[in-house]
């Protein structure tokens, strides 16, 4: 049988608003009687009155609606069923000295179920509702389904066709002060619904009634209650949310179904009420969201907004006993991982490392700009300016399956840890989570199950039911270092998705250039799932770290924010959350601090951490900072022995202990503790790990300099792809001579590389490629009014949009070899990076260099465009005809170039360059490679920039160089703040640019281009050309 609950809220009935709630009202019972021909039973969710200081103010509610109500319906008092709201609570009772703020007494979920056991006592406590019982006394006096009823909470038995439903009057607003400020801090009380659980034991189906959703409870009481909630209750339905949030209204939560009542009056607009039908015989629940329209209508319709014809429909589970006991088990598992695997994930964090700054995940991390093209792609920065990027908790809170792709040290480790903490900590949110490294899959069979187990083993969790819980879709599994070239890994995984495809996939994983440009596909996992890129830091990000990391104490934010943007500009590094963060922490203790590369931040930051120049140093007695450093090289050695970048934790005791013998020192078990404490050092599953992969790295590389074989065996043939940062650091620490012979003999590996690049690619022939005039064309034709002088950004803007391009992978604390696929990209950026380092070589060398260099990423360029023309030749898609082909063709040849150019930026782009790069531009062989370096020369924004592409266009023939000039010039001016001098000059380029090659002879019409260059037709036209 079929029964009916009309689901009201919020009516705040007060008697200055009496002919504005007489107009919806009136809406009201006309809307009943012609939705329902029958109604059972009435739910009101709290907020009766308006306030709820004087016992009149409820009469006159009870004489002018639920009177009125009753009667439309045809019910009674008995089947009418009422809780406090916020509003319901007399204020005017509420003593500051007596009362205080009542749920602050009440720190942890024990003191406040002892209250609740002990309510009788404490009634005093409870005046602010007094005028509200007296009331509901009245109402219920004779009601013969009351079950129960204490100074908290009623219970109320019905029978329905052999079915017990139960209803529980919870009471939210015991602790309300009635306000805004409210939020997060009331109380309902975990004992509170125990004890209404108990009181309905009888019954097959139970119904929670709630004034407050749970968010506006604290965080302890959220979540006891919500774990309650969803295995003692059925439906649980709530009031008190006054806007038009429809996002959460109704939904299902491991089968009990949550429904939040829209405001029944809050002014002559947004108000609204449910009709809630339920069959017991078959379980299905039909709710009917109804919306008040104002102006002439005067009615209530359907809340389309809220679903499609206002109406959303659910299958309850009544026999979920099983389910539920698997439910209660999980819910311990969370609390325990919350408690054990939050701690994990803090003391990873940098501030966690001798530092004041905040050791809490939540109050330091940063949530990453996220696009779904990659960041140097003028689609990327667009979704930022118009507020399109996503945001990082919408996604979350998705039910997706998602890939975060990011460059080296972009944060996508700690993206992970992050997300699982926000899971661990969301109380309605039941899922696991499991952070896996896709790198370090156990062997064997079922190796997915393994790694969950191996996962929570480390936490001591060893009786979790992974097949069950895997089978019920009870996990979110985060996979860390995701690897395309992982084949079997891959394989792996789509059979395991395809048969638990219920739970949910995160995963994050290193940029690739090839599959950024769609050379290489995303891999088919057998499920469906969404792409975004990590873009790099941008002002306003730095600036709130700066402000997180600095929070306990005062500072000039733009000072210390300025001195970190200078130093990334200085010596060229990315703007990556690892960079900025070890700036900081080193900034926290030397304010001055200048970093000469990025080697020398890890320098910095080692010695401050080690104590160098701590006073005690000096004494005889103590472990010096040469010594703890040159344990540590040796121990990054022995990582490397093992092939593992890792030891065993015993290993690692009886390494400490040999290493002092065999010195002849004594064992100073205060500095083996000192290495995990200051962070250095992490212990994980047994096993001792460096805490960041860059302390590795540096480490090694320091013990490059002292082990001539570590030095052969790192730059082996077969080793120095793998351990290419480690080659970066050492160059970076040695400067002169022993940077150049390592770049001598990447040099000769790079040549050897592209030799049959060189043989298919020839320089000459790119600049002739031939190329349609996309961007002149669209000038030409579009009526363009918006002056580009007149194309200003905001701060804000500026703070998102202007700043450089960053890079890549930050595992937390582990290290796996790389492979090296595509080994001339590799040898190439390798190469590129060592030359940065090469401050103190001569500045002819470095010219030699720079122009090798330059070279290989024109002949790179040649080869995709090769590779990208032959699979649009190949493609057979019928939908691609000739015409949209050659149109590919053409934007392609366009974007190749742009999208190597970040890449060279990337790699290449420091200011200590800029004579090399002046001289190289004169002295180069082809217009092609003068364009890269004019374009490098642009990115890092070097004085004179304009001019270099000026000289570029004057002296070029090439309709494809004007064209990438072109989109390059339209790229700085949509997306680079510039001096007014350079955008008077950026302007005047592209406008003589654009007139020549339109042969415009009419000085009127040469002025009206230039006058009529607009941002924002011309860059939205021209987005794919541009990408």
């Amino acid at each position: 049988m079929e029964k009916v609950i009309l689901h009201l809220s919020d009516l705040h009935y007060d008697i200055s608003n009496e002919k504005d709630i007489k107009v919806v009202l009136d809406a009201l019972m006309e809307d009943i009687k012609k939705q329902c021909s029958k109604v059972d039973y009435i739910i009101f969710n709290g907020d009766l009155v308006n306030r709820g200081n004087s016992k009149e103010n409820f009469d006159i509610a009870y004489e002018r609606f639920i009177c009125p109500l009753l009667e439309c319906t045809g019910l009674t008092t008995n089947e009418f069923f009422i809780i406090p709201g916020n509003h319901d609570v007399d204020r005017d009772s509420i003593s500051e000295f007596v009362d205080g703020n009542l749920t602050d007494k009440f720190r942890d979920r024990d003191k406040l179920n002892s209250f609740i056991d002990k309510i009788d006592n404490y009634k005093q406590l409870l005046v602010r509702l007094d005028k509200y019982h007296a009331f509901i006394d009245s109402l219920h006096k004779e009601n013969f389904y009351l079950n129960s009823k204490n100074p908290l909470f009623s219970t109320f038995i019905l029978e329905i066709d052999n079915y017990k439903v139960g209803i529980a009057c919870l009471n939210s607003s015991w602790g309300s002060f009635g306000g805004d400020d409210d939020y997060s801090k009331l109380l309902l009380g975990e004992r509170q619904v125990d004890n209404a659980i108990d009181n309905l034991s009888s019954c097959e189906f139970k119904i929670a009634l709630i004034h407050h959703p749970l968010s506006w409870l604290k965080e302890y009481d959220r979540e006891a209650v919500y774990n309650r909630l969803i295995t003692g209750f059925n439906m649980v339905l709530t009031g008190h949310i006054h806007n038009q949030n429809y996002k959460e209204v109704a939904f299902d939560n491991h089968n009990t179904i949550f429904i939040q009542s829209p405001s029944l009056f809050q002014g002559r607009t947004y108000n609204g009420y449910s009709i809630l039908k339920f069959d017991f015989a078959s379980n299905d629940l039909e709710i009917r969201f109804r919306e008040y329209f104002e102006g002439a209508r005067r009615v209530f319709g359907k809340a389309e907004r809220i679903a499609d014809e206002g109406k959303l429909s659910f299958k309850l589970d009544l026999d979920n006993e099983k389910n539920n006991d698997l439910i209660k088990e999980n819910v311990l598992y969370k609390k325990e991982l919350k408690t054990k695997a939050y701690l994990d994930i803090n003391n990873k964090l940098l501030s966690s490392s001798d530092s004041f700054a905040p050791k809490d995940i939540n109050d330091i991390f940063v949530p990453p700009i996220l696009t779904t093209k990659p960041e140097n792609s003028s689609t990327a920065n667009q979704e930022i300016m118009d507020n399109e990027d996503m945001d990082l908790h919408e996604l979350l809170d998705s039910d997706d399956n998602v890939f975060f792709i990011g460059k080296k040290e972009m944060g996508k480790t700690t993206l992970l840890s992050y997300a699982c903490n926000y899971y661990l900590k969301k109380h309605d949110n039941l899922k696991i989570p499991i952070i896996i490294d896709f790198n370090d899959i156990p062997k064997g069979k079922n190796v997915f199950q393994k790694a969950i187990s191996n996962y929570l083993m480390n936490y001591d969790i060893n009786e979790f039911d992974i097949n069950s819980n895997l089978k019920e879709g009870n996990c979110i599994l985060l996979f860390d270092n995701f690897n395309l070239n992982n084949h079997k890994n891959i394989s792996r995984l789509k059979e395991f998705s395809e048969i638990y495809s219920k739970n949910r996939f995160i995963f994050t994983m290193k940029e690739d250039i090839l599959q950024t440009m769609k050379i290489k596909d995303m891999p088919d996992l057998g499920f469906i799932y969404s792409t975004y890129y990590i873009n790099s830091l941008r002002r306003g990000q730095i600036r709130k770290l700066v402000k997180n990391w600095f929070s306990f104490k005062t500072i000039n934010d733009d000072v210390i924010l300025e001195n970190v943007m200078k130093s990334i500009s200085k010596i060229g590094v990315p703007r990556t959350p690892m960079f900025v963060s070890l700036m900081l922490w080193i900034l926290e203790k030397e304010a001055d601090f200048t970093p000469v590369n990025e080697a020398s931040v890890i320098d910095n930051f080692i010695e401050t951490l080690l104590e160098k120049l701590n006073p005690d140093e000096a004494k005889y007695e103590t472990i010096g900072f040469k010594i703890k450093v040159d344990f540590l090289t040796h121990l990054a050695k022995q990582m490397i022995k093992g092939d593992n970048y890792f030891i065993d934790l015993s290993l690692f005791e009886e390494l400490f202990v040999s290493y002092f013998n065999e010195i002849g020192l004594e064992v100073d078990s205060t500095l083996k503790k000192s290495l995990f404490e200051k962070g250095i050092l992490l212990r994980v599953n047994n096993n001792v790990y460096f805490r960041f992969t860059c302390f590795f790295e540096y480490f090694i590389a320091l013990e490059m300099d002292e082990d001539r074989d570590l030095y052969d065996y790192i730059m082996d043939k077969s080793n120095y792809l793998t351990f290419s940062n480690e080659v970066i650091y050492y160059t970076g620490l040695n400067q002169k001579k022993k940077s150049y012979e390592v770049l001598k003999l990447v040099e000769e590996r790079l040549l050897d590389s592209f030799t049959e690049i060189d043989k298919v690619v020839d320089l000459e022939q790119l600049a002739s490629l031939p190329v349609k005039e996309l961007l002149s064309e669209i000038s030409k034709n579009e009526n363009v009014t918006e002056k580009v002088n007149e194309v200003k950004l905001s701060e804000e803007e500026k703070d998102l949009i202007l700043d450089g391009k960053s890079e890549d992978d930050e595992k937390t604390y582990v290290k796996k070899k790389k492979n090296i696929s595509e080994e001339f990209i590799g040898n190439l950026e390798l190469y590129s990076n060592v030359l940065k380092n090469c401050e103190l070589v001569s500045l002819d060398l470095k010219m030699d260099a720079l122009k090798i260099s330059i070279e290989k990423y024109c002949k790179l360029t040649g080869f995709i465009y090769k590779t990208l023309y032959k699979m649009v030749d190949e493609d057979n898609d019928e939908l691609l005809g000739i015409t949209e082909k050659n149109e590919l063709i053409n934007l392609l040849t366009i974007g190749v170039p742009l999208a190597l150019q970040s890449m060279i930026a990337k790699n290449l782009g420091t200011p200590k360059l800029k004579l090399s790069i002046e001289q190289s531009i004169d002295s180069v062989d082809t217009d092609f490679e003068k364009l890269m370096l004019v374009c490098l020369y642009g990115d890092l924004r070097l004085d004179g920039f304009i001019s270099k592409f000026d000289n570029l266009v004057s002296q070029t023939n090439s309709l494809l160089i004007k064209e990438i000039v072109t989109a390059k010039l339209f790229y700085y001016q949509a997306f680079y703040t510039i001096s007014p001098h350079e955008q008077e000059q950026l302007v005047t380029l592209i406008s003589e640019i654009l007139v020549k090659k339109q042969n415009v002879k009419d000085k009127r019409v040469k002025g009206k281009i230039k006058q009529d260059l607009m941002k924002k037709q011309i860059i939205d036209k021209q987005k794919n050309a541009v990408d």
